[in-house]
Parts: C-alpha cells; sequence; structure tokens
C-alpha cells in the first residue's frame, strides 16, 4: 500500500491539486465508523483473530481503546445528527417514525426523507465536515461531496468529485478504483456463490423469504461494492490532504439485522472491514507529514432477538387489537385468530414485492380487507386499532401513535382512552418495557410496574445489565422527542432476559440493551479525554470542533 500511494497516487496527485490547509490545530483527522458493532463484538472479534489489523494497532501503544456509550435511540441517524452537527435533542426517534404534521411515515433509507432532516439539522448547528468529506452515510455533514450520503441525493446539486479536479485528479482515480473494480469482480466470484447459497439455507430454516431478497442484494452491494469504493476513495482523500474525512462501514450492521449479531456470516464481514482499515492506516503512515489522527468508533451495538411475529404469532399491531387482557397472567390470544389473521398478514407481506408505485395501492386495499375482516368476525377493537393507531415497528423498538393527532398523548391520557391496548402491552411476557410521556421526566412500565422516571429509587428497578439509572436516562431522553411515539414498546428486559424486535430482525439496535448502547472508540494514545463521559454523538462533535476546529470563521 505504501509502495502504491509514494509511487502512483501522491505523484498524480500533488500534480492535481494544492494540498488543503489543516485544521487551526496543525493536524487532520479521520473517522472511521463501524455501523453497529458493539463493544462486546469488537472484544470478541479481537480475542478470536477476526480482526488482527485492529488487534496490532491497540497492542502496539500507539492507539487506545476507550469506552463510550450511544444514547438514545441507539440508531445511526440521531448518533450522526449529534457528531456531525452537534445538536444534542434532535427530532430522530431511530430510523422509521410517524410525522404526525405529515401523516407520513418517515425513513431513513429515502433520500427524500434524509435530505428533509438534514435540512432541519444544517439550520441548528455548525456542520462538522463543511471542510471535508463523507462517504457512505446518511447525513453529507456540510460535505460539498454530497454523493456518497442518502441525504445528498435530495439535493438540488449532487456532486461526486472534489471541486477543481483536472486530468491528473481523474488519472489517480483511475488507478485507486480500478484496484475497486477488480477486487468487488473478485469478491463476486469467489463470494456469490456461498451468499445465494445461505440465501435459500435461511429462508428454509426461517419459513419464509421475506427481506431475503433485498438482503442479498444489500450483501453484495454493501458488503462488497460499498466498502471497497469506501477504502479507496479513502485512499484518495488522505493523498490529497483533506483535513477532515468521514467515512461509514454498514456492512456488518446490514448481515447482524437477517443474521444475528455473532453469526458467522455477520462476523465474517468484521474480516473484510479491518482489512479496510489497515489499507487506510496504511497510507496514513505513507503521507505522514499531513499529520492525520485516526478514530474508529461506532455508533451503537447490536443485540440478538427473535421477532416479535414468531414468538407470539401476530404482528405487535395485530396483538394490540386481538389479544385477551386476563386479571392474572399474560395476555391471552386464541389460536383461531392466530391462524385466521397469520393468513391473512401473508398475502398483506406480499404486498411488499410488488413495484414502489404499487405498493400503496395494495397496502390501502389491504387496510380495506382487514377493517372487512373485523367488521365480519365482530372485533371492534381490532376495527379501533386499524383506524386509530399508527404502529412503526423500527428494530426492537416500536412507535405507538393513537388517534391520528397532531400533538403527543400523555400517560393519564392513554390509560383514560386506550387502557385495554395499554393492559396487553404492559402485561405481555413478550414485551419489555413501555414508556410514554408524563409527570416531570416520563413514565415506564416494567415487569408490572408503573415506573416514575424521575425518581431514581424507581428507576434502579431497570437495571439491564449496566444500572438503571442510565437506562431511566436513556428513556427520559426518548419520550421528549417530539416524533416518538405516545407509547414507545421496548423488546428488551423480557423476563428470560431475551430480546424480540417488532420488525423482522435476528439482531436488532435503537432500543436500550446493554450491547446496543455500549459502544467504543479506538483514538491516538497520547489524547487525555474521557471517553466514558460520551452519552451521545454530540459529545463527540465537542470533542472534535475542541480540539481540531477551535476558532475556525464560520463562513467559508
Amino acid at each position: 500500500m505504501q509502495a502504491l500511494v509514494s509511487g502512483a497516487l501522491k505523484p498524480l496527485l500533488r500534480r492535481a491539486t494544492t494540498l488543503m490547509p489543516p485544521n487551526p490545530n496543525g493536524r487532520r483527522f479521520c473517522i472511521l465508523h463501524l455501523d453497529g458493532v458493539s463493544r462486546a463484538t469488537l472484544t470478541r472479534a479481537l480475542e478470536r483473530g477476526q480482526m488482527p489489523f485492529l488487534a496490532r494497532l491497540l497492542r502496539g501503544g500507539s492507539y487506545r481503546l476507550s469506552d463510550c456509550w450511544s444514547g438514545a435511540p441507539a440508531s445511526t441517524p440521531a448518533f450522526q445528527a449529534g457528531l456531525l452537527y452537534g445538536i444534542r435533542d434532535p427530532d430522530i426517534p431511530g430510523f422509521l417514525w410517524y410525522d404526525r404534521a405529515r401523516h407520513h411515515d418517515v425513513r431513513m433509507d429515502r433520500s427524500a426523507d434524509a435530505g428533509r432532516v438534514e435540512s432541519g439539522l444544517s439550520g441548528r448547528g455548525e456542520a462538522l465536515m463543511r471542510d471535508g468529506s463523507t462517504s457512505f452515510s446518511i447525513f453529507a455533514g456540510g460535505a460539498d461531496v454530497n454523493a456518497l450520503s442518502m441525504a445528498g441525493w435530495s439535493s438540488d446539486h449532487v456532486q461526486l468529485v472534489p471541486t477543481g479536479h483536472d486530468h491528473w485528479h481523474l488519472a489517480a482515480a483511475s488507478v485507486a478504483h480500478s484496484l475497486t473494480a477488480a477486487r468487488v469482480l473478485g469478491r463476486l466470484v469467489s463470494e456469490g456463490g456461498g451468499a445465494i447459497s445461505d440465501f435459500f439455507r435461511w429462508s428454509a430454516s426461517v419459513g419464509r423469504i421475506q427481506h431475503e431478497p433485498t438482503f442479498l442484494l444489500h450483501r453484495f452491494g454493501l458488503a462488497i461494492g460499498a466498502r471497497e469504493a469506501a477504502t479507496w476513495g479513502t485512499v484518495l482523500d488522505l493523498v490529497r490532504g483533506v483535513p477532515a474525512l468521514y467515512v461509514c462501514f454498514s456492512d456488518y450492521d446490514e448481515i447482524a439485522h437477517r443474521r444475528a449479531p455473532d453469526n458467522g456470516v455477520s462476523l465474517a464481514s468484521l474480516v473484510g472491514i479491518d482489512w479496510a482499515l489497515a489499507r487506510i492506516f496504511a497510507t496514513g503512515a505513507a503521507v505522514s507529514e499531513l499529520n492525520y489522527d485516526f478514530y474508529v468508533l461506532s455508533d451503537h451495538g447490536q443485540v440478538d432477538t427473535r421477532p416479535f411475529e414468531e414468538v407470539t404469532g401476530l404482528s405487535l399491531l395485530d396483538y394490540m387489537a386481538l389479544a385477551v387482557p386476563e386479571d392474572q397472567g399474560p395476555p391471552r390470544v386464541p389460536e383461531e385468530v392466530v391462524r385466521d389473521i397469520g393468513r391473512f398478514r401473508k398475502v398483506d407481506r406480499a404486498t411488499g414485492a410488488l413495484p414502489s408505485s404499487l405498493q400503496q395501492r395494495a397496502k390501502e386495499a389491504m387496510l380495506e380487507a382487514a377493517r372487512a375482516i373485523a367488521l365480519a368476525r365482530g372485533d371492534s377493537e381490532w376495527l379501533k386499532v386499524l383506524d386509530e393507531v399508527v404502529c412503526v415497528d423500527a428494530g426492537d423498538i416500536s412507535h405507538i401513535y393513537f388517534g391520528r393527532e397532531a400533538r403527543p398523548l400523555e400517560a393519564s391520557e392513554i390509560e383514560q382512552r386506550y387502557g385495554r391496548i395499554l393492559k396487553v402491552l404492559t402485561s405481555s411476557e413478550a414485551i419489555g418495557i413501555v414508556a410514554a410521556r408524563g409527570g416531570r421526566a416520563g413514565i415506564a412500565w416494567y415487569r408490572g410496574q408503573r415506573i416514575d422516571l424521575a425518581d431514581p429509587a424507581q428507576t434502579r428497578e431497570l437495571a439491564l445489565g449496566y444500572g438503571g439509572l442510565l437506562v431511566g436516562e436513556f428513556l427520559e431522553k426518548m419520550v421528549r422527542i417530539p416524533s416518538a411515539g405516545d407509547l414507545i414498546v421496548y423488546g428488551n428486559g423480557l423476563p428470560d432476559g431475551s430480546n424480540v424486535a417488532f420488525a423482522w430482525e435476528f439482531g436488532s439496535h435503537a432500543g436500550v440493551g446493554r450491547d446496543e448502547v455500549e459502544t467504543f472508540v479506538i483514538h491516538p494514545a497520547q489524547i487525555d479525554f474521557d471517553f466514558g463521559r460520551v452519552h451521545h454523538g454530540s459529545d463527540l462533535h465537542e470533542f472534535f470542533v475542541a480540539r481540531y476546529l477551535r476558532g475556525r470563521p464560520l463562513s467559508r
């Protein structure tokens, strides 16, 4: 790698560009984000020899591993809003939610939604990457080159290459990305057969094919294409002397959702990420005169989950409507209900295979069919839920919105108007914690207890392996988010110690499980900063601004 950089890329790029000046402290920085990798997962990967480069880096003593916390929600867009813009309280309750004002769902894998959210962020905070480069992120963070961010594709001006590039820059890019193309082609040939075999084997084992075709495409696109493009694009930016770099490797997170965090297929992606990190650090050594500091960090982890539908036989929405509350014990779901509704939902799921232009019409038709079934069965509660409740399953949390009202409801209003549904949720053995607005800091229900989040003596009962007070802090932050559900339902803290996901996932996040919220930063050893105080991405933004950008003018 050092020979490639010194022999080919440096001479070409030095002719192409004038080096950008370093940050005000005289140094440059590169943030390498390992999406979805918890502190525990990283530790196991290092111990098992799956990330040999990082293990050598830490043994060498020039870099250290520090613990930190993701905050709430344990989700990438909330983390990036904090890291890239310094916003401590973004109105981002996860990866998916419902916009009460627009009566529309919001998804951070849709460029229009991501762009709308980033527009709001850019008006509130200082963009960390304004003089830098961002790769494979949800938000561009102020970077001019925005084509490698989800939000960038909604912009009026989508830019793929830096301003001022010429034939020398194109020559350097051709050298680097010819390697990208060669490695992508080679890995498609060597790994494609195994991925297709795994596709059929896994689908047969779980008895359904939902999500698998999309996952197969993502597996090729993220674990092969995006990782290689991110690696060699970062190599080019390092040689160009870009003062601030942010690169997101999201392949582990995507695979762990579908195969579980400690599954062999998931962990194999960490081997590839370690290879990419080795090339990037080697480039940093080849351009040591540019004084780069590297940071390897994570936004959140994942926990092992079983899909809620697999546990109960029903989606959460149907469960709320059709489960029968009991005076003692968990709610009861009649077997004939599970059977009949299960057939209906199989047809409903099949609409996801339709082209996007037809999906909305199909969903509306299925909703009308559901109303007809409810009327025929005499299930007034199901009909009420279909008409008045929006349920957004967003990992191991679900946002429940009542009444389709423009304002959030508080716990007392929910108890009065939707008490039966609340009883079903708070007494179910397939649900861990339910949180709502109310009182001074919020209300939570956990294992039959109603907990005032403002009372430390009560929040200590929420211990999930890392302290009830911290769990209470994260729940309190969630219920303060304006766009969060009237109820936030968590799949963490079940009586048997397991977790469920309300989406069809076998690894999940956004909740308050320990492996979701306990993360890490690998950083230069000489940096004296207590990363254990990091409880949100905005804390890292403050660190980078204070160390590298303090005194930078707010305008170009």
